[in-house]
């Protein structure tokens, strides 16, 4: 199954491999490979499994889109996720992409986070992920590359400072990560046939061993009638969640 219907619009994916888009949401999951102390080798872990949320680009220009669609899908993924991948296609820091994107972000959903307070409870662990980063570099050097990125965007008074300060205090602390080029080549095809490149294995790898996988958890949510909190287990109560969310996120009130 490569996309999920749930009777409404805001779910919509494309069934050909060869023009395959995200548009809106495509879900799946996928078993939770954990490290067990007892033989320090990791193993599947069978009692649990990690929903995967793939949503289209947030800032993609589409004739009669709705003002708040955008809104919409950002919010049903960022509540419903432990860990959130905000991914672009950039090669440096100092790229307007890269410091557009911040910026992007802060004006889409800082009215919505304003009006919305029950959102802090929420909110995920974000990881800023650079793809086809110039060359291939250490997670510690990412993290060099986001302070001096932070350090220039800090001038009081400006936009990118701004923009900085907010996603700061609706997410928290952001993980930068880079990811090269996935094959030689830059064609479609060539992503398709030729086999991944293993500095690009090796590092998405590390990305996942250290840095998703630790903020991997449980949501929580609370039960307003009974003031009592729950964990989400099993398919069918997640199903009625994102249904719910969804069936949410085209009120008004949301």
């Amino acid at each position: 199954t490569r996309g999920a219907n749930v009777g409404t619009d805001i779910f919509r994916a494309s069934d050909s491999t060869g023009t395959a888009c995200t548009a809106g949401l495509w879900v799946s999951t996928t078993e939770l490979t954990q490290c067990r102390s007892q033989s320090n080798r990791a193993q599947l872990d069978l009692d649990s499994v990690v929903l995967l949320l793939d949503l289209e680009g947030l800032f993609a220009d589409q004739p009669g889109q709705r003002p708040d669609y955008f809104v919409q899908l950002f919010t049903i993924v960022a509540v419903l996720s432990s860990s959130m991948i905000l991914n672009s296609k950039i090669d440096n820091t100092v790229d307007e992409r890269f410091k557009g994107f911040p910026g992007q972000l802060a004006a889409l959903f800082r009215s919505f986070y304003e009006q919305n307070t029950w959102f802090r409870d929420h909110k995920p662990s974000v990881v800023y992920l650079a793809r086809d980063w110039r060359m291939p570099q250490s997670l510690e050097d990412d993290r060099k590359d986001w302070k001096e990125a932070e350090f220039r965007a800090a001038e009081p008074g400006t936009e990118s400072a701004a923009a900085m300060n907010f996603i700061k205090e609706a997410f928290g602390a952001v993980e930068f990560c880079t990811l090269g080029t996935p094959v030689e080549g830059q064609s479609r095809l060539d992503v398709l046939n030729k086999p991944l490149a293993p500095s690009f294995t090796l590092k998405l790898k590390e990305i996942l061993e250290k840095v998703i996988e630790p903020d991997l958890k449980p949501k929580l949510f609370t039960d307003v009638q009974t003031n009592s909190t729950h964990c989400i287990t099993g398919a069918v109560p997640l199903e009625q969640l994102l249904c719910s969310l969804v069936e949410a996120s085209t009120r008004s009130s949301l």
